[in-house]
């Protein structure tokens, strides 16, 4: 448990005010949380007060009007895992999921799509920066790529801005370069990878679905906490309650809040 670590929104209050320092002067920013009022985004946009109110911004849900004013955009949420919720969320404004391959459309609904064709087009085109208190090397790449092929956005508009940047090879128990060295890793590792894929299993996950969240979605092994939750790209066994074999029950360190409405993890990517 010594490698879990609490990341809290200072980290991002951080990267979001180095990116306005950086955008030229008489830019009009627009600044706004990725997805709905209800999302951790939303939450965060608390947090982040302070720093608007100095830089005389204010933190909206994206929509036509913020778009048509602003010649930037900042958006931010806590984490950047696989990309795929980021990507659910700008189909949505565009009302363009159905171009989404089925594997890729998460079926959420986060916000409301914009109203005008020139507020998507713009939206398309224009410098968007989003930021994140933590996330995985080589993001930028994957966010351009799915973004760009997918909904035709301009890959050179955009930029990520992560201020705890992991890398692959630190993973917790595949990392060739993991800190986690007991002498009884392996034994460890197969026990948690077991109750992963009891965990989903039980969820309904199909098998694919297991075997790459098993150790945290998209295969993260991360050990990342926030005061408020606990991300999916933290071993799923930490954060998932449910049974395991012969009915036993899995109470997990830090249970990831669900939706009211349906029972699945907020969030889910």
């Amino acid at each position: 448990m010594q490698q879990l670590e609490i990341y809290d929104e200072r980290l991002l209050e951080e990267e979001v005010s180095k990116v306005i320092d950086k955008c030229p002067d008489k830019s009009v920013i627009g600044v706004a949380h990725l997805g709905g009022v209800s999302d951790s985004g939303g939450r965060l946009s608390y947090n982040l007060r302070e720093l608007f109110e100095k830089n005389n911004l204010e933190a909206k849900e994206i929509n036509d009007n913020l778009i048509r004013k602003s010649d930037v955009i900042i958006m931010y949420d806590d984490n950047i895992n696989s990309g795929l919720q980021l990507l659910n969320i700008m189909g949505e404004l565009l009302d363009e999921l159905e171009k989404l391959p089925k594997e890729m459309n998460l079926q959420e609904k986060h916000l409301s799509p914009l109203v005008t064709d020139e507020a998507k087009k713009k939206l398309k085109a224009m410098p968007l920066h989003f930021c994140f208190i933590v996330g995985f090397e080589g993001t930028e790449k994957k966010i351009k790529e799915l973004l760009a092929t997918h909904l035709g956005f301009n890959q050179d508009n955009i930029h990520i801005h992560i201020n705890k940047l992991f890398k692959n090879s630190g993973k917790i128990f595949n990392g060739g370069d993991s800190k986690f060295n007991h002498k009884d890793k392996l034994e460890l590792k197969e026990f948690i990878t077991n109750v992963g894929e009891q965990l989903l299993t039980n969820e309904n996950k199909l098998p694919e679905k297991i075997e790459s969240c098993k150790l945290g979605y998209a295969k993260a092994e991360a050990m990342v906490l926030f005061p408020y939750n606990i991300p999916t790209m933290t071993i799923t066994a930490l954060w998932c309650r449910g049974t395991i074999s012969d009915g036993i029950p899995w109470v997990p360190l830090a249970e990831r809040r669900r939706r009211t409405k349906d029972g699945k993890f907020v969030g889910e990517d």
